[in-house]
């Protein structure tokens, strides 16, 4: 079986990303929905994980 190709970047758990998610996933007191797109720390990012469906480095 073929691997799926990965796009995949480093995350500086540091520096900001805008990111959208695959499905609702609760985080702490904070509800990631799919239909919106969330400015956070990469350190949440990686948490999210699998659930990451776009993610970008915001310039500052």
């Amino acid at each position: 079986m073929a691997k799926k190709p990965s796009n995949a970047f480093a995350i500086d758990p540091d520096k900001r990303y805008r990111l959208s998610v695959n499905r609702v996933v609760p985080r702490g007191r904070t509800i990631f929905r799919p239909a919106n797109r969330y400015e956070v720390k990469g350190a949440v990012a990686l948490d999210l994980g699998e659930a990451v469906a776009e993610i970008e480095l915001i310039e500052e």
